[in-house]
């Protein structure tokens, strides 16, 4: 199986499931552009994320646009605890045994940002790639 169709074979997978998001959205808009974000840099079946923020971009900007730059952003952050064993016993207390095992993980949450520009407009500045974006939290 080729690294594209077990790519969107995994992705099938996700939006089967629920994954919470469904496409492209704004997140940054000004008179000159924006920032779109998709939950992952795709364009196969059945999620086509890529070509859901290229028609919001031309919606945003019907006379054209041009893109600067894209990548990955973290937008979030998950930590977990989990706790196993039973240290309140009397057999914890007097041979030590059924003593508590604590794992933490945590992980963040990436989506996809387009910064974009309608054709004709100056192009997006540094600073406004590097600043951290308003975005909403996934949901978990």
């Amino acid at each position: 199986m080729s690294r594209q169709r077990m790519f969107c074979a995994m992705w099938l997978a996700v939006a089967l499931q629920g994954s919470g998001c469904v496409g492209a959205r704004l997140v940054e808009l000004s008179a000159d552009g924006g920032v779109v974000a998709i939950p992952t840099n795709t364009n196969c079946w059945p999620t086509y994320f890529h070509k859901a923020a290229e028609e919001l971009m031309q919606k945003q900007c019907p006379e054209g646009y041009v893109i600067d730059h894209e990548q990955e952003a973290v937008v979030g952050h998950h930590t977990t605890e989990n706790t196993v064993g039973n240290n309140n016993s009397l057999a914890s207390a007097v041979f030590g045994l059924g003593q508590e095992t604590k794992t933490v993980e945590s992980r963040d949450y990436y989506e996809w940002h387009i910064y974009f520009r309608r054709k004709g407009a100056p192009p997006v500045g540094p600073s406004l790639a590097k600043e951290p974006l308003p975005v909403e939290e996934p949901p978990r």
